[in-house]
């Protein structure tokens, strides 16, 4: 038949009614026989056209024959199902009663009705497939040439996908380390369904059906198993199977042990000062070739610090997580362990002396100071901060015990140590600091007058200016004298040196002495402080009829004479004293006035003036010369004779 599939036949045996065939899909088309007939072809269709009227006949004539019967391993077979693993096979015909003439065709309708052999036998081989082979018997001593036919339908059946992975990979030989814990091996493949089933042994110690899910986790820890998988698939009761074996070594893991001072630790607490520490490596039991990594963990992060069998921890006032990492073997099969230690160092207190606010090793102060207050506060203090102050010059321990000392030894130098303790939650990490306390003895500062000392003096100003000077006794060289005026509470130099001349009359002047030794900024001084108060003489002045003379003359018939000492500015503490001075000095009067009657002789009187002040009598003096002349002679003579009276006639 020509055309296109499918054909579709109609036909009548021996002029029976029509028979129909319809699905052919191949050319040409045998129509199975019986018996002897008359067969009549009416009409052929394809998948376009059809053609009726046909009027071709064909006589059958049916010799009997002996029957074609395909067989495998002497069992006649209409199916064979196989697996794939089974590899060929050969199917063969019954040649039972067959004789020398018989010819056989065997044929694969599955690959086009191809010729394949022609023996009493066929290799088949389609694996993974199904195959119609057809046996073809022909009878060759016939003129007829019967034959007949026999069919066997050979399915191979793939067998299942054995193929163990390890984390999604095929590999004959895992090798992982015990600190994995485990392994999940996988049998799982694509093809598999549900009609798979897995059964897994371990070869190594012969034990079967250790697990029969598509995976299995092993945990066979410092050995090496060796563990088959077999996969089977059920092909409607025929059970192809495939097998694959893995090798699974579980290498032990270092140890990882970070040790101090041969001690092992997870967490290690120092102070600052206590400077770098050393963390090792414990390597008992590593083989040759191990390496040591050290990390510093912060925030989720690693960050290298060091290789090697030890590290130094150098990060003070911190926390810090180190990690090491021993790694034994080669990669990819290096087994590493961990381990971690956390080292806190934390801060030595400040210990950190003050005087007035600043930080000093030496403090040189006057022993006129008396005391001064040291300080060890330092803001970052609190209530876990203690204090321990020592007097290292006297070897005195426990002097104090707050934050500041008050120390007063005069003219003496002391070194004071302090001792700030931190408590960490029972780790004390301290601090010491020292200074040097000289109180320096202040100079002797001693006003003196005429070699005597005094708070106080009290001249008159007829006394004359007065000369102040500094006692230097025990005064050492470079030692400086400054004199003030003290007024009013100001203070107005009025000189330097040992000594200072005291001039202002009439007044109240207090004078100030500032003696000091060393020089700046340890200098040190002593003050003294002396008044001196100079009283104004009183006035003394001799006048004569209210006139100031020095000499006065009279003749003796002016008679007895006043002087007078009497001044507007004298009061009731005044008081006189008028002496003779040409009678040796004898005192003849202590009024305000004289009278003078020592006619026909010149007469010097002194006047002295007294005031008294209550803490000073202050004096003057005056002189007045004062001269009684003798009156002549005046006589009146009558005829040279001295006469009152005379009487003449």
């Amino acid at each position: 038949m020509t055309g296109t599939a499918p054909f579709s036949l109609t036909y009548t045996v021996n002029g029976g009614p029509d028979i129909l065939v319809s699905g052919i899909t191949s050319s040409p088309y045998i129509l199975p026989t019986g018996s002897t007939s008359l067969y009549r072809l009416k009409s052929v269709s394809d998948l376009y056209c059809t053609r009726t009227g046909l009027t071709d006949t064909a006589s059958v004539e049916v010799h009997p024959f002996l029957a074609s019967d395909i067989q495998h391993l002497g069992v006649s077979k209409d199916t064979l199902r196989l697996c794939d693993s089974e590899g060929e096979q050969t199917l063969t015909a019954n040649t039972t009663g067959h004789g020398l003439s018989m010819v056989y065709e065997w044929r694969d309708l599955s690959g086009g009705g191809t010729l394949e052999s022609s023996t009493t036998s066929l290799d088949v081989s389609n694996l993974s497939s199904t195959t119609v082979y057809e046996l073809l018997v022909i009878d060759t001593s016939e003129p007829t040439r019967c034959s007949t036919r026999d069919t066997i339908v050979v399915t191979f059946h793939p067998n299942p996908v054995a193929d163990i992975k390890y984390l999604g990979s095929s590999r004959p030989l895992i090798e992982v380390c015990d600190s994995l814990g485990s392994v999940t091996l996988s049998a799982l493949a694509p093809s598999h369904d549900v009609n798979t089933s897995y059964v897994w042994n371990n070869l190594t110690t012969s034990t079967s059906g250790i697990g029969t899910s598509s995976s299995l986790t092993v945990s066979g820890l410092s050995a090496t198993n060796d563990y088959e998988l077999i996969v089977r698939q059920d092909y409607a009761g025929l059970l192809c199977e495939n097998r694959d074996t893995i090798k699974v070594t579980f290498n032990p893991n270092p140890s990882a042990d970070i040790r101090h001072l041969g001690v092992s630790s997870s967490m290690l607490r120092f102070c600052d000062s206590e400077g770098a520490k050393t963390l090792t490596v414990n390597t008992t039991g590593h083989v040759a070739g191990t390496t040591y990594n050290w990390n510093v963990l912060s925030g989720g992060t690693s960050t290298p610090a060091g290789t090697g069998t030890s590290l130094t921890a150098n990060v003070l006032s911190a926390t810090t997580v180190y990690e090491l990492i021993v790694t034994s073997g080669t990669a990819p099969t290096a087994c590493q362990k961990r381990d971690t230690i956390s080292v806190t160092f934390n801060p030595n207190p400040v210990a950190d002396i003050k005087y007035l606010g600043v930080s000093q090793s030496l403090i040189e102060v006057c022993d006129s100071l008396g005391s001064l207050t040291l300080s060890a506060l330092a803001p970052s203090h609190n209530a876990g901060t203690s204090y321990v102050w020592n007097n290292l010059s006297t070897s005195t321990s426990g002097i104090g015990t707050a934050s500041s000392l008050t120390v007063g030894s005069l003219s003496a130098t002391t070194t004071y140590e302090v001792v700030v303790t931190q408590n960490y939650a029972g780790l004390l990490c301290e601090r010491r600091d020292t200074i040097r306390v000289r109180f320096n003895p202040n100079p002797l500062a001693d006003i003196r007058h005429l070699g005597s000392s005094a708070s106080s003096l009290l001249f008159c100003n007829s006394d004359g200016a007065k000369t102040l000077t500094a006692n230097t006794t025990g005064h050492s060289a470079g030692t400086t004298y400054n004199w003030n005026i003290l007024s009013g509470g100001t203070s107005t130099p009025a000189g330097t040196g040992t000594s200072l001349t005291a001039n202002v009359f009439s007044a109240l002047t207090v004078y100030e002495l500032i003696v000091t030794s060393g020089t700046l900024p340890t200098a040190c001084q002593r003050r003294d402080t002396i008044s001196v108060r100079f009283r104004p003489n009183p006035t003394a002045i001799i006048t004569q009829a209210g006139v100031s003379q020095s000499a006065v003359s009279f003749c003796n018939s002016a008679g007895a004479q006043t002087i007078s000492g009497l001044h507007a500015s004298h009061g009731l503490s005044t008081s006189y004293e008028w002496r003779n001075l040409s009678a040796g000095g004898t005192v003849v009067g202590t009024a305000s006035t004289l009278t003078v009657n020592l006619f026909s002789a010149s007469t010097q009187y002194q006047l002295t003036v007294f005031q008294d002040y209550g803490d000073i009598i202050c004096q003057r003096r005056d002189t007045i010369m004062v001269n009684f002349n003798t009156n002549p002679v005046a006589t009146i003579k009558h005829l040279g004779i001295s006469k009152d009276t005379v009487r003449l006639c």
